[in-house]
């Protein structure tokens, strides 16, 4: 045998064995693939069984702190709002006496003596009423409001002699019109300037 021929085998060994690997590297990448695929689509299965699965359990707990959250605004809906009610009715009835006392508080009239008591029995009604919604009224508005009732009682003293300075009835009225600032935006209506 010489060279030729014992390369002419060793060459033709060789490519069998090489067409054999193709086919095996071949069958083996395909059969890799499918594995694969199977296990890749399992595991999708399975994660998307427990996804499912913890979807559902967050919502049920979503579901279950919703009604617990609306069962808890429903409870304070209820025990404030007669309180923001008596609050808003008290502001408007407090609001209503200023207004009488500033009506009251014309200085020509206040030297009649039954109106001067008129306005004292107004003073005092405004006073008591007051005083019997305080609880309901905030820090910043019930002194507000005390000051302008403060200042119907001046403008009542000021009138024994006779005379009410026209200084008085402004200064009640611009007491009246700080506590109207204050009333408004406790009411959430549109403040627009603070009063001067």
């Amino acid at each position: 045998m010489s060279w030729e021929d014992t390369f002419k085998i060793f060459l033709s060994a060789l490519t069998a064995m090489g067409g054999a690997s193709i086919i095996i590297f071949a069958m083996s990448s395909w059969l890799g693939k499918v594995w694969a695929s199977r296990i890749l689509e399992r595991d999708r299965l399975k994660y998307t069984t427990v996804l499912e699965d913890l979807k559902t359990q967050n919502q049920i707990s979503i579901d279950k702190l919703n009604s617990s959250l609306e069962a808890a605004n429903l409870k304070l809906t209820i025990a404030y709002g007669g309180i923001f009610e008596k609050q808003s009715n008290a502001i408007l009835e407090l609001y209503s006496k200023l207004l009488e006392l500033e009506l009251g508080a014309n200085p020509r009239s206040l030297t009649e003596a039954q109106k001067w008591n008129d306005y004292k029995d107004q003073i005092r009604e405004a006073a008591n009423f007051y005083h019997k919604q305080r609880i309901l009224i905030p820090k910043s508005l019930d002194e507000k409001i005390l000051k302008a009732i403060e200042e119907a009682h001046a403008i009542l003293a000021e009138s024994t002699s006779g005379h009410t300075p026209a200084e008085f009835a402004h200064r009640f009225s611009e007491a009246k019109n700080i506590a109207l600032f204050e009333m408004r935006k406790l009411l959430s209506v549109t403040v627009y300037s603070e009063p001067a």
